[in-house]
């Protein structure tokens, strides 16, 4: 993955956790908020009222984020008619506490003055107190009745749901989730790196070899014990042979009928091993160096 790419994608999954975080943090939050607001005791309506035509009426409720709606109840005034169920819109979220638009429609059925109503919202919380609000009496006009004109049935009218914003925060957590998930699984992956050839495993542990003895971190036969070690591990893993788990006799009678080491090599390979048995067991003095072959 290119690096810009990268850090975008982590920008991204960054701020997601941050935006969870947030609405976590708000909804825990609100447990200890128990009031609601509004902004006035009546409803707003729509004006210009004629008979037998939605009229709308809507108020702003803020209440704590964990609070929910459990009814709206809309009672119409003498001459009016309530068109459809009323309808509750999440319009914004204020971190512990979100705003909702409560909004309904009536239908006048005569003109002139319509008496005012009422709207009542109770909680899912008994311990909320319910909200109550007026609808306020309007006028109401009649339709002009004209020739080849449109005609109006009073419920007649489109009742558009509200979106759940629960929804979007669902969506984005699972996203975030999904997004953790990749790159763990992508982190594993490439944790998990390919092995490195015998040869350059057995180079890696002469170069330790070599920086121990250079500190005098082991006295020589020590080293040539630990050479002889690298040397076995080699042709082990190499050649599929149980170099480590066998005596040197051993080893080289076995290699005597399928040996598959070059054939220049299988001198110096037999000599350096009933070396390193003197060096080891008859304190004998050891070789300078060694190369191994890849």
């Amino acid at each position: 993955m290119k690096p810009y790419i990268k850090i975008t994608v982590w920008s991204i999954f960054t701020l997601l956790i941050v935006l969870l975080l947030a609405v976590a943090g708000g909804y825990l939050w609100s447990f200890r908020l128990h009031e609601t607001e509004t902004d006035s005791g009546d409803m707003k309506i729509s004006t210009d009222a004629k008979v037998g035509l939605p009229v709308a009426v809507s108020q702003k409720l803020i209440l704590p984020l964990r609070e929910n709606i459990k009814s709206v109840a809309v009672t119409p005034g003498k001459d009016s008619v309530l068109a459809g169920t009323p309808e509750i819109v999440w319009k914004r979220y204020l971190w512990s506490r979100k705003e909702l638009l409560i909004s309904s429609n009536i239908v006048p059925t005569r003109a002139g003055n319509v008496a005012g109503g009422s709207v009542k919202v109770t909680f899912q919380n008994s311990a909320v107190k319910p909200v109550e609000w007026s609808i306020p009496p309007f006028d109401a006009a009649a339709l002009a009745v004209t020739s080849g004109g449109e005609l109006h049935l009073a419920d007649a009218m489109e009742i558009r749901k509200a979106f759940d914003y629960r929804y979007l925060w669902i969506g984005l957590g699972l996203a975030a989730v999904a997004a953790a998930l990749y790159f763990w699984m992508r982190s594993r992956q490439r944790s998990k790196a390919a092995p490195l050839p015998p040869w350059k495993r057995a180079l890696e542990k002469l170069e330790l070899l070599r920086f121990d003895l250079r500190q005098r971190r082991l006295l020589p036969e020590q080293g040539f014990v630990r050479l002889t070690d690298v040397v076995r591990d080699y042709v082990e893993e190499r050649y599929s042979l149980p170099a480590s788990r066998k005596t040197t006799s051993e080893f080289l009678e076995e290699l005597a009928d399928n040996n598959p080491l070059p054939e220049e090599q299988r001198p110096f390979l037999s000599d350096f091993l009933f070396t390193a048995d003197q060096v080891k067991f008859a304190k004998a003095k050891g070789i300078d160096y060694c190369v191994v072959a890849p």
